[in-house]
């Protein structure tokens, strides 16, 4: 699995290659590309900085319209786009650049939500690539990152072939000299796209994860993890991608694969820190609780006391064979605290009853607590902060995140999204309070009603919406949060720090209450 920096750094290589003009950093979020414009091969449109072909580009519309239903609607007029998704052969999907559709298509991808969703989806295909490499046996970090790009080019089947023709180890030198040698195929005849990932992955990549991990990994980022696993079902077989990801990082403890019907509490854990790319903070990985409480020792990060109150991040163990304090029986249940109060403790578990990850509330000393392991996370940053006291604005120059408004008046070029997003609420809050029959008909001049009397402030609370799907920073929204209240206490530049879950949400994605 990448670090978090690298993959940053794979995403602005992939835009560069495809749509930047081979420049680090650039890209074209608004690319429309014909049928047959690169090949013989390329059968429908390519769209966006990923350059996502065919059904890909079906997905990207479709993800968009799933996230900004209105702007989509909107940009969208005689919805033409909608109803080709619903019925066109995509894999056959050909547009004229110049045509009407074509147009819609460039303005939906260029939206705010279209870039939005081209992010996420890139860094999602990312690390699915990167893992399935892992699968080929690829370790280091920029030799994983070159076969993704092998892999967004030329399908799975270009990294196998090339590897096929790769020196052992599987290091990036070895792999750029074999794919030099791939002629007449896609890979090997694009030789400047292929110079230019070998280069910037030399002067850019830091191959060595153990050292930026321990700088840069925090105990939200893993709690984030934990949470965006939350529902998922041995029973249902939706736990599978935990498995995955666990035996697709070498070398495995003891040799074990686990499978899909074994216990995998300590397995989830574990499959957290591989995702962070921060195994060894945990002193490594293991299927087995018993196993890796001797790893926490190794380690030197095991508390050998149940009765203490843990940190937010901690790991706790469980012993279900005694039910008093001291307990230093066998270890057989483990998982991540991910809130702490006065009387009790809040945990994300894998394997919980019924196969489910889910969550746990304990009481502080509970009999049944084995210990703590307490990793040597990073002091949380801008992305995590810690609460801080509401500030009441008494000293604060007001700002339009906190101006009073009752009211407001549409202006030339207003819809409702954009009023909606100014003042911090939606566009179905908008159309029920003022009775608007046509959410896409309003006037100049109209005055609207907002919700409450001020906009995102500290101390207001907010609802998280229930199309919400990543956090700002990235990670994915668990399930229990979607429909839920928080207090916010920290308001950034489109997105707030909500309390409770302590995690940056975005504006877009929250109700005012």
């Amino acid at each position: 699995m990448l670090s978090k920096t690298n993959l940053e750094i794979l995403v602005k290589i992939i835009y560069a290659v495809e749509t930047g003009g081979q420049v680090y950093g650039n890209c074209r979020y608004d690319d429309f590309t014909e049928a047959y414009a690169n090949s013989s091969n390329e059968t429908a449109i390519t769209i966006g900085a990923g350059q996502w072909f065919a059904g890909e580009a079906k997905t990207l519309l479709q993800k968009i319209k799933e996230k900004d239903p209105d702007t989509f609607k909107k940009l969208d007029s005689k919805g033409e786009i909608a109803a080709d998704l619903k019925s066109a052969d995509w894999s056959k999907y050909q547009l004229k650049k110049s045509s009407a559709k074509a147009k819609t298509i460039v303005k939906i991808i260029s939206s705010a939500a279209g870039k939005e969703v081209q992010d996420s989806l890139v860094r999602e295909q990312m690390e699915k690539y990167v893992t399935e490499a892992e699968k080929l046996g690829v370790t280091d970090q920029a030799a994983l990152m070159m076969c993704a790009n092998f892999r967004h080019q030329g399908g799975l089947s270009a990294v196998k072939r090339v590897l096929g023709k790769t020196e052992k180890p599987y290091t990036l030198d070895h792999i750029y000299s074999a794919c030099c040698t791939d002629t007449g195929n896609q890979v090997g005849a694009y030789k400047s796209r292929q110079k230019f990932v070998y280069t910037t992955l030399k002067s850019k990549v830091n191959s060595n994860v153990k050292e930026e991990t321990k700088m840069g990994v925090t105990a939200q980022q893993i709690i984030d993890i934990m949470d965006s696993w939350v529902g998922l079902s041995r029973a249902k077989g939706t736990h599978k991608p935990i498995i995955d990801l666990y035996n697709s990082h070498k070398p495995l403890a003891r040799s074990y694969a686990v499978g899909y019907n074994d216990s995998y509490c300590d397995t989830t854990v574990s499959a957290a820190f591989i995702k962070a790319g921060a195994v060894d903070l945990i002193g490594g990985t293991e299927c087995g609780v018993e196993e890796h409480v001797k790893l926490f020792k190794k380690a030197g990060i095991w508390i050998e006391d149940g009765t203490i109150t843990p940190e937010k991040g901690d790991i706790v163990v469980f012993n279900w064979d005694d039910a008093t304090q001291p307990n230093d029986g066998y270890s057989d249940h483990i998982g991540v605290v991910r809130s702490v109060g006065s009387k009790n403790f809040e945990t994300t578990e894998g394997n919980m009853s019924g196969g489910i990850v889910g969550h746990r509330t304990v009481a502080i000393g509970w009999g049944y607590i084995r210990g703590f392991a307490r990793p040597k996370y990073a002091k949380a940053t801008s992305s995590t902060p810690k609460p801080e006291k509401p500030d009441t604005g008494a000293n604060k120059k007001p700002t339009e995140a906190t101006t009073t408004a009752k009211t407001y008046t549409v202006k030339s070029g207003d819809n409702l999204t954009k009023i909606a997003n100014k003042f911090g609420t939606t566009v179905q809050v908008l159309v029920d309070l003022n009775n608007i029959k046509n959410k896409n008909l309003i006037y100049v001049g109209q005055v609207l009603k907002l919700p409450g009397t001020k906009g995102f402030c500290v101390g207001c609370r907010v609802r998280v919406n229930k199309s919400a799907t990543h956090y700002a920073t990235g990670q994915k929204i668990a399930s229990f949060v979607k429909g839920s209240e928080y207090k916010v206490i920290q308001v950034g530049t489109g997105k707030c720090l909500l309390g409770g879950i302590v995690s940056w949400v975005n504006n877009s994605d929250l109700t005012l209450l």
